[in-house]
């Protein structure tokens, strides 16, 4: 249910996917990111995007550790074997209505 200043309103989401607390970085890819990286190789577009709420394990999702890396890593090596191409890629933050490119350190 959402409140709204009017009253209450039902509404309905539809999700491709939805993963247990307990599945790992590897899995998300799996069903996530992972079946796009040959369209990213032959010139499609491709965004992924991480929402939710402070503390919810975005960051850890998206970048990992070194021992459980993330899916933008796995993606980034993914595509790096597929592909001798040249492939144009960003990765960029939006926090607090900020935007901030990921690849660079300024």
């Amino acid at each position: 249910m959402v409140y709204d200043n009017i009253g209450v309103r039902d509404r309905k989401y539809t999700l491709d996917e939805v993963f247990p607390d307990s599945v790992t970085n590897k899995e998300v890819y799996a069903g996530t990111l992972q079946p796009l990286i040959e369209c990213v190789r032959t010139g499609f577009n491709v965004t992924c995007f991480a929402y939710g709420m402070t503390g919810a394990g975005k960051t850890h999702t998206m970048f990992g550790s070194d021992s459980e890396p993330g899916i933008a890593n796995l993606a980034i090596d993914d595509l790096f074997v597929a592909s001798s191409d040249g492939i144009s890629v960003s990765f960029l933050e939006i926090y607090n209505e900020q935007v901030k490119d990921l690849l660079r350190s300024s």
